[in-house]
């Protein structure tokens, strides 16, 4: 266990904390994802992935992940929509004390190694141990309103095409909605900015998507 790991990083336990949980898949191609993470008292935390996706299924065959920390929406919306685009190899760097990647352009991460797991029926539960912790960049104090409104952005996008796919229009309209809203926040209080770009970006994927019915 990494000592006085929640004290270093400033995280409070028992949150959800936002971050990119980066694998190798079975060949040791890169993977990468954001993925909520609950961190305990002691450091360790836990991860909930969807049984389909690909962290379930490097977690289980690697028992193994590296959590890495960043406030740059860029890094949160190329990993959600990886499958649009090769994620850089260049990002990656192998890990130290286990076999998963980390983020090089992360500001801090956390190797650890699978305790135990819970599966249920649509997401499993990984208890975590740190083995090593890296910080790489220092926190910024400053906080900009765009840097939410661009990672909620990103997540309510991830969930339209499954409502789609219920049947749930009225979800999948508020959900639009509320991107909007957040496009119009982003570019009020960071116009021509990194988070501006990145909204733009989710915003023609969506639209693409939304003509083909995603």
């Amino acid at each position: 266990m990494v000592k006085g790991l929640l004290q270093k990083l400033r995280i409070k336990p028992n949150q959800i904390i936002e971050t990119i949980v980066s694998t190798y898949n079975p060949d040791r191609t890169f993977n990468a994802a954001p993925m909520g993470v609950i961190f305990k008292k002691d450091g360790s935390f836990i991860i909930k992935p969807f049984l389909q996706t690909k962290t379930y299924k490097n977690l289980q065959f690697w028992r193994c992940c590296t959590v890495n920390l960043t406030t740059n929406p860029e890094i949160f919306f190329i990993t959600t929509f990886k499958n649009s685009w090769s994620l850089p190899k260049k990002w990656f760097k192998h890990g130290k004390t286990i076999k998963a990647p980390s983020l090089r352009i992360a500001d801090a991460f956390i190797e650890a190694k699978v305790r135990r797991v819970k599966v249920r029926e649509k997401k499993a539960e990984f208890f975590c141990k740190p083995t090593y912790l890296e910080l790489v960049n220092s926190l910024s104090y400053g906080y900009c309103r765009a840097n939410f409104a661009v990672i909620e952005s990103i997540i309510h996008a991830t969930r339209v095409k499954p409502f789609l796919l219920e049947g749930k229009k009225e979800e999948v309209e508020w959900l639009l909605k509320l991107i909007s809203h957040y496009q119009n926040l982003v570019s009020r209080v960071a116009p021509k900015s990194n988070y501006e770009k990145v909204m733009k970006r989710l915003t023609r994927i969506l639209e693409r998507g939304l003509k083909t019915k995603l």
